[in-house]
C-alpha cells in the first residue's frame, strides 16, 4: 500500500487437519496497448497479485462443517521481516471427492 514495493509474505492460520497452503504463479494475459503518457507511474496504480492454493492431502478427514482460515501477510523491509497483518478470514472445507 502507498509506494511499498519490497515482498510480502502470505500465510494462513488455522488450516483443518491435513490441508496445506502454498504459494503459486500464473501468467497473467498480455494486456492491450495503451496510449504514452509521460510519466505514467503519476497516474495509475501498480497492481500485485499473490496466490495461495490449498491442498487436502489424500488422508485429510472430511468435515461437516467449514473452518475458519485466518490470512495474515507480513512485509520483508530491508530484508528484515515486518509485523504480521490480518489479511482478512476465509471459509475452508474438506470434502471426499468420486476417486
Amino acid at each position: 500500500e502507498e509506494v511499498f514495493d519490497g515482498f510480502v509474505i502470505l500465510s494462513i492460520d488455522d488450516l483443518p487437519e491435513g490441508v496445506r497452503a502454498t504459494p503459486g504463479t500464473e501468467v497473467e494475459p498480455d494486456s492491450p496497448p495503451q496510449e504514452t503518457i509521460a510519466k505514467r507511474e503519476r497516474f495509475t496504480t501498480k497492481n500485485q497479485k499473490a496466490t495461495l492454493i490449498l491442498f487436502a492431502d489424500p488422508g485429510a478427514p472430511a468435515m461437516r462443517l467449514p473452518v475458519t482460515g485466518r490470512v495474515f501477510a507480513q512485509p520483508v523491509i530491508n530484508g528484515k521481516l515486518g509485523a504480521r497483518i490480518f489479511v482478512k478470514e476465509i471459509p475452508i472445507f474438506v470434502i471426499k471427492g468420486a476417486a
